[in-house]
């Protein structure tokens, strides 16, 4: 009964969990300065080194190598359950008289991420990590979870789409179904391109799987670009908004839409909700359930687009334009935007957008949006005097665009279009007018 016949066998449902059993003995070595971790069980044996002092001494140098203290507590219960292996037993109450084991406190604070704030981190973010976002806060899935799907598992026809996830690939060994948003489908459909004929290819990545630290890498930076990355607690050891809270926002969204809470957590895959609500539910039933809440899980538009919906994106995406194009903008008007006060905002943007129609003279692929949208906005074109007042904006008249002009409630086609790089410019005869820089 070696060490390594114990990895073994606790590698062979879970590498992750052979993995943290070889960490924590390791560390129980290093602690006691032992050659090999045989090595140390014999001494324990032979009475030459006392278990409960071993396991105090791996206590404090975690501790001085800053381990949190629930990593602390799950290291030392694995060198238990090897010494248990090695037949070797621990009486509770002298542990708990001699291994001094640290108090349990929070090390790591995060939040949950409202719409308005996944809203912000989508108008910073590549279309790869659109959809990954949104696959992440649509179906409840554990990143480990979303980057082993293929192709293949996602049903793209279904209302809701469905991804069925394969036992080997989740935490308890069940196969198990979630959905997906309409949103997050065409996200993912606009990320795969033409992989989406590849069905042994995984949906992010290809040939293999995105590294779940690549997955952590990509959220980062748009977070960063967004001003979203920080921390509640400058002790914290993540940032407040990370790849796992779009889990906690998948819950937190569903229970605010009254599903039943064992429906819930038998879409996250928790052995509660798989033991309570699969047992009482079909995948129909689920689905149905699902659909009434989807709303509450889309991050760009639920239910209806109205008027003002479209106004607000006619407005987040002209400034989006701007801030990719080649205007100046010497008063910062542009970089403190999201500081300003709705009011503000509003008023900055009417300048911003009276300028570039004064300033775009003969180029129609630049007046003619900026019209429509003024229009779109209720602005009054503007006299001369007002624009030589305004702040300066250069024109790039290098710039060509193409068109597509699409009905105001084709929210798919919508999100579908800006995916590929169009902006609202504006409205004709009630349909939207979105382009793109070629």
């Amino acid at each position: 009964m070696s060490y390594a016949d114990f990895l073994e066998r606790k590698s062979r449902n879970s590498r992750a969990t052979g993995i943290l059993y070889r960490v924590a003995l390791d560390s129980w070595a290093k602690a006691n300065e032992a050659a090999t971790i045989d090595e140390l069980v014999k001494s324990i044996k032979d009475s030459k080194i006392d278990v409960y002092d071993s396991l105090d001494r791996m206590v404090t140098f975690l501790t001085k190598n800053d381990k949190a203290p629930k990593s602390i507590n799950a290291y030392v219960s694995g060198v238990r359950a090897f010494l248990a292996y090695s037949d070797i037993s621990i009486s509770e109450h002298k542990f708990r008289a001699k291994v001094a084991m640290p108090k349990q406190y929070e090390v790591s604070s995060d939040k949950i991420p409202t719409r308005e704030e996944l809203q912000k981190l989508f108008l910073h973010s590549s279309l790869k990590v659109k959809a990954l976002v949104s696959c992440l806060c649509s179906s409840g899935l554990r990143i480990g979870e979303l980057l082993k799907v293929k192709v293949g598992q996602v049903n793209f026809d279904t209302k809701p789409g469905r991804v069925i996830i394969m036992a080997k690939e989740t935490k308890n060994r069940r196969t198990r179904t979630v959905f997906l948003t309409d949103e997050a489908i065409s996200l993912l459909k606009e990320h795969l391109g033409d992989r989406i004929a590849e069905k042994d290819s995984y949906i992010f990545g290809g040939t293999k799987p995105m590294r779940t630290g690549t997955a952590y890498d990509v959220i980062s930076y748009a977070c960063q670009k967004a001003e979203l990355r920080f921390k509640l607690d400058k002790d914290s050891r993540r940032y407040a908004i990370h790849p796992h809270v779009f889990r906690k926002f998948f819950m937190t969204r569903l229970l605010s839409a009254g599903l039943d809470r064992g429906v819930i957590e038998a879409l996250m895959g928790h052995k509660f909700g798989l033991d309570s609500a699969y047992l009482r539910l079909t995948e129909e039933e689920m689905a149905e359930m699902y659909l009434k809440a989807m709303d509450n899980l889309t991050i760009m538009h639920s239910g209806e687009v109205t008027r003002e919906d479209v106004k607000k994106e006619v407005e987040l995406s002209i400034l989006h334009f701007l801030l990719s194009s080649g205007w100046d903008d010497p008063k910062n008007l542009i970089k403190h935007y999201d500081t300003l006060p709705m009011s503000d905002k509003i008023s900055a943007l009417k300048t911003m957008l009276l300028r570039m129609y004064h300033d775009a003279g003969d180029h129609s692929e630049i007046r003619e949006p900026a019209d429509l949208t003024l229009q779109k906005l209720e602005i009054p074109l503007p006299t001369t005097s007002v624009l030589e007042s305004t702040t300066y904006m250069r024109f790039n008249s290098q710039n060509k665009f193409d068109s597509i002009i699409i009905e105001s409630n084709d929210n798919q086609r919508l999100v579908a279009y800006s995916n590929r790089g169009y902006e609202i410019a504006g409205t004709v005869n009630g349909k939207i007018l979105m382009r793109r820089t070629l």
